[in-house]
């Protein structure tokens, strides 16, 4: 597990910069902004459990699990929210898991004091908004209306304009720390 405080910006970013590394090979020729969030889900050994509205009022999207070692990922089932939706849902759970919050914090994130649950939901948010949107994309399109990112991306329109608003936040402490050139 990584040395630094789990609730440093460089803990996250660094984070978020080695798994984008991991992604990286996956990205396809065909789709060059959208990162495979779904399939490197699929390539791990964490379980998708759909849900409707039985679980709704544990988490309106999803939230994971973490029991005995396993990750379960409860996301709200794709007919009840938009595929871009029910990505970043996938990016924001990942994020859970790549920030080591189920192990850092204990099992159970939703118990968590209102406090250190704010935060751990902003680095999630983070993460996710940066895995589905890297600023290193983001910068090699021309046109960065709402609409076409979230062409580009296969995200929401919320998604594409949230990303937009916290994106030089983001350039300046990924170029602070030597992510980008």
């Amino acid at each position: 597990m990584n040395k630094l405080n789990w609730n440093s910006a460089q803990y996250l970013y660094d984070k978020i910069n080695n798994f984008y590394k991991e992604l990286k090979p996956l990205i396809s020729d065909t789709y060059p902004h959208v990162i495979p969030v779904e399939y490197y889900i699929y390539k791990t050994d964490w379980i998708v459990i759909p849900y409707k509205n039985e679980l709704k009022n544990v988490s309106e999207d999803g939230f994971t699990v973490y029991k005995d070692g396993k990750y379960n990922i409860f996301m709200r089932d794709s007919n009840d929210r938009t595929h871009q939706r029910s990505r970043f849902t996938m990016a924001h759970e990942i994020g859970h898991i790549i920030l080591d919050h189920h192990k850092i914090l204990g099992g159970n994130l939703l118990t968590l004091n209102p406090k250190v649950k704010n935060y751990v939901e902003f680095q999630a948010n983070t993460f996710a908004e940066n895995i589905l949107m890297p600023i290193p994309h983001i910068l090699k399109i021309d046109d960065k209306s709402v609409t076409n990112l979230s062409k580009e991306f296969n995200v929401s329109k919320k998604m594409a304009e949230v990303r937009m608003m916290h994106i030089q936040r983001d350039y300046n402490i990924m170029h602070q720390l030597g992510y980008l050139k």
